[in-house]
């Protein structure tokens, strides 16, 4: 049986003209218009070609790989956080504050909260973002092991996953993210230990010797050597709402309130389709709780099984979820003691892969976070976007047969690529864009850098090309949350 296989779509990188885009084309004319004022003004020819030099390199030139032009504000943001004192941060005191209290949020999480809304004749919670005007429900989700299936039940459970994603492909729809978290950590041996202890020894009537029945510590020695090998998955669901695509009057705030519920309807019901179970959005203070474990995943751990009685009896909440200290590095963050990296997906498969291909990346035996922000797109300004590509691609190809150059194997593949998606979308398809975060979190810089590394090489094996998101981290972290805090202009680079 010939298994069906599926098609990433590549980063487009023709350029909007000879090859240059938006930004290039915008440096290079702005230098020679320069050029030109600095001779009209009487200048040196020799200013007036630095001038234009200095546009050309800053618009071409690359270090360590990446754009002068990507650098320069990145690191002018990164010079004015440090100026301001934006890279540290405190909670202030009190450091006991009470229960009915919300603490201070990082800036990072600055104008985000937790509300309760009516669904189903019940409360459930969303996460506000009072900034954008969005309101985000989370779900824990479960469901059949994906890699276990075979191919056609694979194709099955991925065309319902597609249903749930392109069932918020049209232009009256407030929905704006619909993503997905897994944390992946290796399985804790202890319950299997416990079990050891507990049915492979018999006490003996009336005495206090122990009489053993099996090989507990061989039983242990087996579990450790699978334990090694085997891996939890903790994975989240969200969707996220923006009042200021909905009509009506008020607050986008209140307008997104209006619509989550319906959101959180159609998501439900789209679940099963795909094969996955959950029960319905998380309270309160399970969002908490999912944050402060995402500070720390290693107390969160610990907590489950011996952990202290305010989070054995589930009393984290808003006055003790956040953090009490944050610390930017440039490639790194440091919260709570915890070390954190996130990195951003940059390059995807470049041949058809077959509906399991991250499964091997995501059973890596590497503590590691994966999240997975989709923004579907209306059916009007897909077909926009689709035929403005088409005509890029065009012009790009006429200039090199025009300059007798090569038409190359990659450019065949972006244009196939977006002829195939066009067809989709006259087919009735929906077109939905993807933007993929990696994070590791360690107790120290050196096992977080161990842990990168291991991290990249598991990525480059699975057709991945992960990049470090440099003197971000912060923002990088907030958005690998699944909270729907992906905002327009975050990482302008994804493309989202």
């Amino acid at each position: 049986m010939t298994r069906r296989l599926y098609a990433l779509e590549p980063r487009d990188r023709t350029g909007v003209f000879l090859g240059m885009s938006a930004v290039e084309c915008a440096l290079v004319g702005g230098a020679f218009l320069g050029a030109i004022v600095t001779r009209l003004a009487g200048a040196p020819v020799v200013v007036a070609v630095l001038v234009l030099v200095a546009g050309a390199g800053f618009a071409k030139l690359r270090v360590a790989g990446h754009p002068v032009r990507e650098w320069v504000p990145l690191l002018a943001g990164w010079a004015a956080a440090r100026v301001t004192g934006r890279r540290s941060w405190r909670a202030p005191l009190p450091l006991f504050p009470a229960s009915g209290t919300a603490a201070v949020l990082p800036p990072a999480l600055r104008g985000v909260d937790v509300i309760e809304v009516r669904w189903r004749g019940r409360r459930v919670a969303a996460v506000r973002d009072r900034r954008a005007g969005r309101l985000t429900a989370v779900f824990p989700v479960t469901g059949a092991q994906f890699a276990n299936q075979d191919p056609a039940a694979q194709d099955t459970l991925l065309a319902g996953w597609g249903d749930v994603l392109g069932g918020h492909a049209t232009g009256a729809s407030p929905v704006v993210q619909v993503g997905w978290s897994d944390v992946a950590a290796p399985a804790d041996p202890g319950d299997h230990h416990e079990w050891a202890d507990d049915l492979l020894t018999a006490h003996t009537d009336g005495r206090d010797t122990v009489v053993p029945v099996g090989d507990p510590a061989g039983y242990r020695d087996l579990v450790d050597e699978v334990a090694r090998a085997a891996v939890v998955h903790h994975t989240v669901v969200w969707v996220t709402v923006d009042g200021g695509q909905t009509p009506g009057g008020g607050k986008p705030v209140e307008r997104a309130e209006a619509h989550l519920p319906v959101a959180i309807d159609d998501l439900t019901a789209a679940f099963g389709t795909a094969g996955l179970s959950t029960g319905g959005p998380l309270t309160a203070a399970g969002l908490w709780r999912l944050l402060r474990a995402r500070i720390d995943p290693t107390d969160a751990s610990a907590s489950a099984r011996h952990g202290s009685l305010a989070a054995r009896l589930g009393l984290v909440g808003a006055h003790n979820a956040a953090p009490l200290a944050l610390s930017t590095a440039w490639s790194e963050l440091r919260m709570d003691g915890m070390f954190h990296r996130v990195w951003w997906v940059e390059s995807w498969p470049r041949r058809p892969q077959p509906g399991d291909w991250l499964a091997g990346f995501l059973a890596t035996g590497e503590p590691r976070t994966m999240t997975v922000v989709h923004r579907p797109l209306d059916t009007e300004r897909s077909q926009r976007r689709i035929e403005s590509q088409l005509v890029k691609l065009s012009a790009h190809r006429a200039r090199k047969e025009d300059r007798q150059r090569r038409v190359t194997e990659a450019d065949e593949r972006t244009e196939a690529a977006v002829r195939d998606l066009e067809s989709e979308l006259a087919s009735g398809y929906s077109e939905v864009l993807y933007l993929g975060l990696v994070s590791v979190t360690a107790p120290s810089l050196e096992e977080l850098d161990a842990a990168g590394r291991r991290i990249e090489q598991a990525a480059r094996a699975h057709g991945m090309g992960l990049r470090v998101l440099h003197g971000r981290q912060d923002t990088a972290w907030a958005a690998s949350l699944p909270f729907g805090l992906v905002a327009p202009g975050l990482l302008d680079e994804v493309g989202l």
